[in-house]
This record gives structure tokens, C-alpha cells and sequence, in this order.
């Protein structure tokens, strides 16, 4: 199928996901043009769901949600009404197909004295290409398989020390279980079934126990489940500790210990217990260089992989002797971000899931990408121990923009894709929306302008987005940040200056009123600050500090407001919050009053008063994340969220 092709009137154009409908180009998902141009490439022929799922996205498990929502989506590009389709049929119970053969637009020739040189240039072309692939990755995709086909949401697999079960955990509404499937015969064995959640699975030295963490309201306990369902208490902490991982190892028991404190850094420990003798002893403590939170123990239990975070606001890699307890020298840093680790077969590599990409990291620092596998979001990873396979959590995770008014539970969908959108503002007139999508399998930045969702920032780095985009005040920019980089989007014209900022530049909170002067959070000595940053002098200026967990934003007079240890800092003033609960820490002005959602309540202040305004959420909705006005609410809604065990498999050559 060529790049640019007509179907009837209108002009399509592969490349730039792009349609020409009554004279007006309109932006389509890639996802989306890739289903158009498979319809194309064979016009009025039927195509199942599932034969147009696997040619477009062999290793990826088939979701005919996915192909009914590109459906949809190219039907409202196209104008095609599903009750009286012209351009995409439907055949029930059959597959869908394009009804329009398509047709190549005009082609301009290339004058024939060029055709020798052009020639000359494709051969040295092609010849580039077959050497830069020559030397490409050791590490190729084979497949991706499902484990489990569950609609429920199936987490946390584990490997059994031969690799012949496999130990999850599936959550779903009547209740948390944890299973052990047989691999070889397909069968699912429930060992335990309740309302307790249940996370950090894992198998015991014995591989005859499995070892897992629960969470209740003020306790964490670590559980040991034999595998004919008998489960004993092992330890157990009290707020503010938790246990975020739990790895058994024989005579001892490692954990990670995490002490949360409101608005300080969070204070860890790997931990070391003597089953015998009940004695810890701490292996590896938070520091200022180094902040560990991601552990792994390897096959052979003789090291421990551990991720944490420096005081520069960076990803490091380490390992961790168990039997000389010394821990080694940054084997490498990367951006931080959401990130798991497990260890390869024959602990020959340390496998991160870092931002939804897959790496494979040898002890001697060296790093590889592993291929691209899909749109869903990974979680999860854990290595087989004995071959080139990794099982991990593939998740369907979506949630959408709705608007509703004051006092309503009617809403208008303002945005539906595929992924999570999410992280949402008003331009100030109220007309523009910009927003974080996941649609396209990573975090990008997009702006909703005259019914049109244009895609601003494509993030081909897959940075981390945190926090929501922000505008100017004369809506003619666009302010956010990925990495330790501060970007300016210009709308008129397209284009992005990028502001290199100091390594503890963290986000870009508001914009002040004059435009030239941003609000921003810092990482400095491992707290979180607010200060003001000047475009034109390039400086910083300290107006808060906010400890870590945080939310900022300015009223219409420019005053910082941000809430921490249960008071609202507005100005200059401070105000006792402690009567309200479920508070997420933002604040939105309007009218010289700030509204805010406490648990399913919208509330109003006006620095003399507290007025529950709305006393339910709408429609479909979760979570206020902005304001316009009384007639323009936006929210988030609730997501659909589940997940099955996939295996994906790495051939080595």
C-alpha cells in the first residue's frame, strides 16, 4: 500500500497519520492508520478481528477491544455513520471491510537526467542499511505468550527453581487469590482465596512455600503458604514501615524496609532475618548518595540486584554480595522513572523494566534494549531460571477525560483512546485541552483544539511525564518537562525550544502572571522545594519547601498554594485541613475561592469558609484534576484495569 492514497474524496497520507476530509487534515492514532491502510490493501474483502489483530501486531495478545476501538475511531474520522456505513462494514460475527477501493494520487516523475544519480543513491542506501544491521542486538524478539487468560487482573508471576509452576497472584471483585499453575499441563491449583492483599510474591529456598507481603489499614506482614494451603505469619511492621519486597534465602529472609514519613525522603533498608533466631540485621541503609527500593535475589542466591535512586534524581544499578555484604559500584544510571528488576536465566544479565521498555544489563555495565512488545503496559518481570524467557504482568490500563458541570452527574467524554489520559488542564480561555495520553504505549503530550486531538510531543525517549503540561497565560505556549529538561511549545508555529536546567530541576508546576516567570519543584539534599524560575535571567528562586510529597499550583494573584501536614499554605497563611480526608494535594482557583475534592465531595474555600459545593462525583467519574469554570468541571474517569501473565521469549544468537 503506497504512502498517499484516495478513497472517494478523501486524501490519506500513511506517513503523517493523516486524513483529508472536506478540505481539513485530521490526525489519527498510528494504531488506527495502521488498520485503515491493512482494510486498503485488500478493499472489499472481509478480515476477522483477530486476522487483522496478529498481521498488524504479531507479538502482541490479540484484544478485539483494541481493533473495535480503531474501528470506531476511523468511523468518526471518516464520517461514516456505523448504522449506514459507506466506507468500513461491519459483518457480524465475521470482521469488518472497506468497502472503497482506493485509488494513488497523482505522481509527479523525476526528469530522467536525475535517474542515474538517484540510482547511484538508493544503492548506497541500501548498502548503509545491510551494514548498520549487520551488527545489530544480540537480542531478538521471538514470541509473546499468554499464561493466563483470565479477565480478571494477574500479577506478580514467579518462576518455580525448575521453571515447571509458575505463582501469581489474580485479583479480581470477589476476591485476591494466589495460584500456582503447571505449566506443562495448563493447570491452575488456588492455594489461598480472601479479601487481604496480597503483593511481593515469591517462592521459598525449599521451593515447596511461597513467601508473600499483605497490606492492611496500619499493618504490613510478610505470610509463609505452604503449598497444600497452610499460611503462618513470618513478621510484621506498624505505620509508618512497610515492606515493599520480601526474597527468601534459607537460613534468612531479605526485606526491603521502608520507613514513609509525610513531606521527608523515605528512609530504607535491606534488611537481613534470621528465621532461626528472629535477629536482623541491616545490610543496606538509605543514604545521601544512594536510596535503594527495587531488589532481586539471583538464581544462585549468592547476589542481590538493587536499584535506587542518587541524590542527582538519577536511576543506579548495583549488586550486592550476600556472603562478603558488599555493595558494588554503579554498574550503570539511566533517567529515573518507574522501574522493576529481575535477573536472566543463569543470572548471566539483570533485566529492567524501566519506563514500559525492556533492558538487558550485563554485570559488566554493558546494556541492551530488548524489541519493542507491544502497546499494553509491563509490570512485574521475573526471569526463568534456566531459559531466555521472562514472565510479566501485561496490562490493559484506560482511563478518560470527561466534563460535567457544577452540580451534575451528566458528562461530556471529552477524550477516549486505547490508553490513560490523563494528567489534564483548560487553556485559560477554556476552549483547548492540552493532556498525557498512553495511547501510543508511552507517555506524549497532546492538545484537544476545535474538536481535533493534536499530538504536540511524541517523547520518543519515553520519558517519564509527572506532572500536567501548563500554558501561558496568552495560551500561545506550552510548558512541561521530561528528564532534568524544561520544553516550551510554541503553538503558532510548531516549535520546541528545549531549556537545559540543573540536575534538580524536577517539574514545571504553573506559569506566573507575567509569563516570563514559572513555578517549579526541585529536588535538592533529597527534599522536594517550590521555587520560582526566571526565563530571562535563567534563576532560581526558593519559596517553599515541600517536602516529597507535593502539588503546587498559584491563585489569579499569583500566591503559591500547596498543602503539607494537613494545612493549606495559601500565601502568606496557613489553614487546618485535618477535617478533611482523601485530599490529593490540589488545589484549583476560581472566582478568588479554591476548590478541592475531599473522597467523593467537591469542596469551596474562601480563606473564611468551607463549603461542600457538590456532594457526589458524576458519571463515570474519580478524580477532579482541573477547572474552567461552574459549567466547565473536568475529571478523570474510573479506569479499566486488567491484566493477564504473558511470557515473552528472547532468542540470543
Amino acid at each position: 500500500m503506497k504512502n498517499k492514497f484516495k478513497l472517494n474524496n478523501i486524501e490519506v497520507d500513511v506517513k503523517r497519520n493523516s486524513l483529508k476530509v472536506n478540505g481539513a487534515w485530521v490526525t489519527i492514532e498510528p494504531r488506527t492508520m495502521d488498520v485503515l491502510t491493512y482494510l486498503a490493501r485488500y478493499p472489499k474483502q472481509v478480515i476477522s478481528q483477530e486476522s487483522l489483530f496478529k498481521a498488524l501486531w504479531p507479538n502482541t495478545t490479540f484484544s478485539a477491544g483494541a481493533v473495535q476501538r480503531c474501528i470506531a475511531q476511523l468511523r468518526k474520522a471518516l464520517n461514516d455513520d456505523a448504522k449506514k456505513p459507506f466506507f468500513i462494514i461491519t459483518h457480524t460475527k465475521r470482521g469488518y471491510s472497506l468497502d472503497v477501493t482506493p485509488k494513488s494520487l497523482t505522481v509527479t516523475w523525476i526528469s530522467s537526467k536525475y535517474v542515474g544519480w538517484l540510482c547511484l543513491l538508493l544503492v548506497g542506501i541500501s548498502l548503509f542499511i545491510l551494514r548498520v544491521f549487520d551488527h545489530k542486538s544480540e537480542f531478538q524478539s521471538k514470541h509473546l505468550s499468554p499464561l493466563t487468560t483470565s479477565s480478571s487482573f494477574d500479577h506478580s508471576p514467579v518462576y518455580s527453581a525448575n521453571g515447571n509452576e509458575l505463582a501469581f497472584i489474580r485479583k479480581n471483585e470477589s476476591a485476591n487469590q494466589v495460584i500456582v499453575k503447571d505449566l506443562s499441563e495448563g493447570i491452575e491449583h488456588v492455594l489461598l482465596s480472601s479479601y487481604d492483599d496480597y503483593q511481593s510474591l515469591v517462592w521459598g529456598a525449599d521451593n515447596e512455600n511461597l513467601y508473600f507481603v499483605v497490606r492492611e489499614n496500619n499493618t504490613e506482614w510478610v505470610g509463609k503458604l505452604n503449598l497444600n494451603g497452610t499460611l503462618q505469619k513470618v513478621l510484621s511492621v506498624n505505620k509508618p514501615h512497610r515492606i515493599w519486597k520480601v526474597i527468601d534465602d534459607k537460613h534468612f529472609l531479605y526485606y526491603l524496609s521502608v520507613e514513609e514519613s509525610v513531606n521527608e525522603s523515605a528512609n530504607t533498608k535491606l534488611m537481613r532475618l534470621d528465621k532461626n533466631t528472629s535477629e536482623e540485621v541491616v545490610l543496606i541503609a538509605s543514604s545521601y548518595e544512594f536510596t535503594p527500593y527495587r531488589i532481586s535475589l539471583s538464581h544462585n542466591r549468592d547476589k542481590i540486584a538493587v536499584a535506587g535512586e542518587t541524590q542527582f534524581g538519577k536511576l543506579d544499578i548495583r549488586v550486592f554480595a550476600v556472603e562478603e555484604r558488599l555493595l558494588s559500584k554503579s554498574l550503570h544510571k539511566m533517567p529515573l522513572g518507574f522501574t522493576e528488576i529481575t535477573w536472566s536465566a543463569k543470572d548471566q544479565s539483570i533485566i529492567l523494566a524501566h519506563e514500559n521498555r525492556l533492558y538487558s544489563l550485563s554485570l559488566d555495565g554493558e546494556i541492551d534494549e530488548l524489541p519493542h512488545i507491544g502497546f499494553q503496559r509491563i509490570f512485574n518481570p521475573r526471569g526463568h531460571p534456566t531459559e531466555n524467557k521472562i514472565a510479566m504482568s501485561y496490562t490493559h490500563y484506560k482511563t478518560d477525560l470527561v466534563e460535567a458541570k457544577l452540580g451534575q452527574q451528566t458528562i461530556n467524554r471529552l477524550i477516549d483512546s486505547i490508553g490513560q489520559d490523563h494528567l489534564a488542564t483548560y487553556s485559560p480561555c477554556g476552549k483547548s485541552v492540552a493532556f498525557v495520553s498512553t495511547r501510543n504505549g508511552h507517555s506524549q503530550i497532546f492538545v484537544l483544539q476545535n474538536g481535533q486531538q493534536i499530538l504536540i510531543e511524541e517523547n520518543p525517549s519515553h520519558e517519564n511525564i509527572y506532572r500536567t503540561p501548563v500554558w501561558s497565560n496568552y495560551e500561545d505556549k506550552l510548558f512541561y518537562s521530561l528528564g532534568s529538561a524544561l520544553y516550551e511549545y510554541s503553538i503558532p508555529d510548531n516549535q520546541v525550544i528545549k531549556h537545559e536546567l540543573p540536575n534538580y530541576f524536577g517539574y514545571v508546576l504553573d506559569v506566573y502572571s507575567d509569563d516570563d516567570n514559572l513555578l517549579v519543584a526541585t529536588k535538592r539534599e533529597n527534599g522536594v522545594r517550590f521555587e520560582r524560575y526566571d526565563l530571562i535571567t535563567k534563576t532560581f528562586t526558593s519559596l517553599a519547601n515541600s517536602g516529597v510529597n507535593f502539588q503546587a499550583t498559584l491563585d489569579q494573584e499569583d500566591n503559591l498554594v500547596f498543602l503539607k501536614d494537613n494545612k493549606l499554605h495559601w500565601g502568606a497563611d496557613e489553614y487546618d485541613m485535618s477535617a478533611y480526608s482523601g485530599l490529593d494535594g490540589r488545589f484549583y482557583s476560581l472566582n478568588n475561592k479554591l476548590l478541592f475534592q475531599s473522597k467523593d465531595t467537591i469542596v469551596s474555600f474562601d480563606k473564611t469558609s468551607f463549603e461542600t459545593v457538590q456532594t457526589f462525583l458524576p458519571s463515570e467519574a474519580v478524580s477532579l484534576i482541573d477547572v474552567f469554570s461552574n459549567e466547565q468541571l473536568m475529571f478523570v474517569t474510573v479506569a479499566e484495569n486488567r491484566a493477564i501473565i504473558a511470557e515473552y521469549e528472547i532468542a540470543t544468537q
